[in-house]
């Protein structure tokens, strides 16, 4: 049987537990915001948790103090118009990452580096109100 909360007892806002989380983070230099598209609500909080439980900061509200933007939405230009309506100063300076980075990160207990894999690039969007085509960078042991 669970034990019952008290009547005094009241649970933490989501603001409020991001901002105790703060200082505990070991990773303050990354920033992490799970975008709820595609993703879900209760996934979302399951996956922050778990980030915040290995030292990551997780951010409830996009900001400009987000560093790494984690989504599963595929739809590339979709995900870019998204973020774009959020006004953010400076979207250039921040990574709009895959899922797949953030899974990455939590086996290793650490931030991994950004691959080209992670990326969630802009294949026809808009940047700078115009319509813009980014091409994945060709190396030399690429097959396709």
């Amino acid at each position: 049987q669970l034990p019952h909360r008290r009547g005094g007892e009241q649970r933490s806002k989501p603001g409020e537990d991001s901002v105790s989380r703060r200082e505990e983070a070991t990773f303050q230099d990354v920033r992490i915001f799970l975008v709820e598209r595609k993703m879900g609500r209760s996934r979302r909080s399951f996956l922050t948790q778990l980030a915040r439980s290995k030292g990551f900061v997780v951010e409830d509200i996009l900001s400009d103090a987000v560093t790494h933007v984690v989504s599963e939405d595929s739809q590339s230009s979709s995900l870019w118009a998204w973020l774009k309506s959020h006004s953010l100063s400076d979207l250039s300076t921040v990574k709009v990452l895959d899922i797949s980075w953030f899974t990455d990160s939590m086996k290793e207990r650490r931030p991994v580096p950004v691959e080209t894999k992670h990326l969630i690039q802009v294949s026809l969007g808009f940047v700078g109100g115009e319509v813009e085509r980014t091409q994945r960078p060709r190396y030399e042991d690429d097959d396709f």
